[in-house]
């Protein structure tokens, strides 16, 4: 007894405990954090909880350290309160980008081609914010710093969910009003347990595959040349599309005639490839059980059955979403990546200006364009890779505004110049090709992947463009 009574004295606050020192603690330790979170969480777009109760757990932990002396629970307070908190951001994030944040995993795969640059510099500047308000929490008397009101108001909060809306969930991994990071990551793990490997379902439209394949052998191209565009996306304004696209119908004007139109999407840029190359709708990265299985439906097999030689090309290494693997697997005899261009000629132009430096996509096109142009009967299949989020001022584009009426927003003015100019660009090659192929399939794999929700919203969020370019001396397409 004597013990706990010992106990007791050490756990109360020291003479002159105060509101304002309480004050002090939960507005840095609880306030100022939820603050940011909610800040970033409305600016980029992503849902999470209003009340972390990890907060409050880390500062209960903090005020009992002071309170006992005991400066590492103080540190591992603070540690918990920052590792919760990056776990809600990057898992906020994760859900926008990854679609089902349990990719995580398919992403770590190529972690060492991942732009570094980029994202040690947000890593730095979060580091230093968090050291910031370490040295805000020094001076703050912990040790005179209440408790019972921050547990009261955790009572009342997470009763009131749980008398009312608990069963509505806000996001992918089940966060309410009042949760924590802790329990995030435990949904996280949930996922990871129950996820099933790659999926695979086919698309309800007709894709390129799909279109392709249906032609009587007959009226099927000789050549065929599939342009996945990496972004490519369709704004809400039709003005705003007119003036993205039109550079590319002047180019190739004289020589094709143009179809647009506009494909469902899901996924990132893997599956846009795999949507019309294959028809499928995927979630996942193929392995290569996986592969064996849908490779034989897809367009580059089909045609091969059928005489034609394929070749699948990236500017970027082969080891992204393991397309060294799944290139052959679906059918394409010859696989050309970044390394592949540098290996045949080591002064290939590089193009260092973008977020993953690679072959640059005039060449990789320059590349698909002689191959068909030496046979016969082929198809080449090309994904870009200059015009890869995030967008930075470049030869393909810039940040003026102008050329869209009503758009000011510098970050738009950047993707509709890249784009238009990017778009031009290849229209160009392949109608001054010496021998252009007959018919061209340019899509995009996903809408532009913008952090902010505000530019997000400016775009098609389940649609992209999808072109068929005829040539007009060539065969009908459907």
């Amino acid at each position: 007894m004597p013990a706990l009574v010992a106990l007791r004295t050490r756990l109360r606050p020291v003479d002159g405990s105060n509101w304002r020192a309480t004050g002090f603690a939960v507005l840095l330790l609880i306030a100022l954090p939820t603050l940011v979170y909610k800040a970033l969480s409305t600016r980029f777009g992503f849902t999470g909880p209003w009340f972390d109760l990890d907060f409050v757990l880390a500062y209960v932990l903090m005020l009992l350290g002071a309170r006992i002396g005991n400066i590492w629970l103080i540190r591992l307070g603070f540690l918990a309160i920052i590792a919760s908190f990056s776990v809600q951001v990057l898992v906020g994030i994760g859900v926008i980008y990854l679609v089902d944040p349990v990719l995580v995993a398919d992403y770590l795969a190529f972690a060492s081609y991942w732009p570094w640059g980029t994202i040690l510099k947000w890593a730095v500047l979060g580091l230093g914010a968090m050291f910031l308000v370490y040295l805000l929490v020094r001076p703050v008397r912990l040790d005179r710093a209440r408790i019972w009101p921050v547990l009261l108001v955790t009572l009342v909060v997470v009763g009131a969910e749980k008398l009312g809306s608990s069963n509505e969930r806000r996001n992918a991994l089940s966060i309410n009003v009042a949760t924590s990071g802790a329990l995030s990551l435990y949904h996280l793990g949930q996922a990871w347990i129950n996820y099933q490997g790659f999926r695979a379902e086919p698309v309800d439209f007709p894709a390129m595959q799909q279109r392709v394949l249906d032609l009587p052998a007959a009226q099927r191209p000789a050549r065929i040349l599939s342009l996945s565009v990496e972004a490519l996306g369709l704004f809400k304004d039709p003005a705003a599309n007119a003036v993205v696209f039109a550079p590319l119908e002047r180019a190739v004007g004289q020589v094709y005639t143009v179809e647009m139109g506009r494909h469902p999407f899901k996924g990132a840029t893997l599956s846009g490839e795999l949507r019309e190359l294959c028809g499928l709708r995927t979630l996942g990265t193929p392995g290569k059980e996986s592969i064996i299985r849908i490779g034989p439906n897809c367009l580059p097999a089909q045609l091969r059955k059928q005489g034609y030689q394929t070749i699948g090309l990236h500017g970027n290494t082969g080891y992204f979403y393991n397309r060294v693997q799944i290139y052959p697997g679906i059918g394409f005899d010859e696989t050309m990546f970044g390394d592949d261009f540098h290996r045949h000629n080591p002064s290939v132009t590089v193009c260092e200006d973008n977020t993953f430096v690679g072959t640059c996509d005039g060449t990789v096109v320059e590349a698909a364009l002689e191959f068909l142009s030496a046979r016969h009967k082929a198809m080449a299949h090309v994904m870009t890779l200059q015009s890869h989020f995030p967008l930075g001022v470049s030869s393909l584009g810039d940040d003026r505004c102008g050329a869209i009426a009503g758009v000011t927003d510098p970050d738009l003015c950047l993707y509709a110049n890249t784009m238009s100019n990017l778009l031009a660009r290849l229209g160009k090659q392949i109608a001054e090709a010496p021998v252009p192929p007959d018919v061209v399939y340019i899509y995009g794999d996903h809408a532009p992947p913008f952090a902010m929700v505000d530019k997000r919203e400016a775009f098609e969020r389940g649609q992209v463009p999808f072109i068929v370019l005829t040539r007009k001396s060539g065969p009908t397409v459907p």
